[in-house]
């Protein structure tokens, strides 16, 4: 039993690690789609100041562009975040799997086990049962 429970405790720590990755891949998402969204309201603030002040108006279009290669990198980032997100996922699937694997059998070892004690037991209360009928009949 005691090689079970050594793998279902690594096994556990597979599962927690694979959580901590998933969660660590889930705020860095968060993080990429705060800026996205601060960048998109950033742009329609210097698009509102560009269209006050013609001065202004001039040096809006390379703003523009450079916000928009920003945005470009910014999803890049997130769409490979992503890619990451679905590969964790399905590792921390098959950790999962592996761990219950693991409790099954170490479940099931058990209950073998309880039966074996039971029957050991039983087997000596039917002895002593018997020796006692034939003391009695004897």
């Amino acid at each position: 039993m005691k090689g079970l429970d050594s793998l279902i405790r690594i096994a556990k720590w597979r599962v927690d690690e694979a959580r901590r990755n998933l969660a660590e891949l889930d705020r860095l998402a968060e993080g990429l789609r705060d800026r996205l969204c601060a960048l998109d309201e950033e742009v329609a603030r210097e698009r509102t100041v560009a269209a006050a002040d013609p001065e202004a108006a001039r040096s809006f279009a390379g703003y523009r562009a450079a916000a928009a290669v920003r945005r470009g990198r910014l999803k890049e980032s997130l769409a490979d975040l992503e890619t990451r997100h679905a590969a964790m996922q399905e590792q921390l699937n098959d950790a999962y799997g592996e761990l219950k694997r693991y409790e099954i059998a170490a479940r099931d070892k058990a209950r073998r086990e309880a039966l074996a004690v039971r029957r050991a037991e039983q087997a000596g209360l039917d002895e002593i049962g018997l020796r006692v009928h034939r003391a009695a009949s004897g």
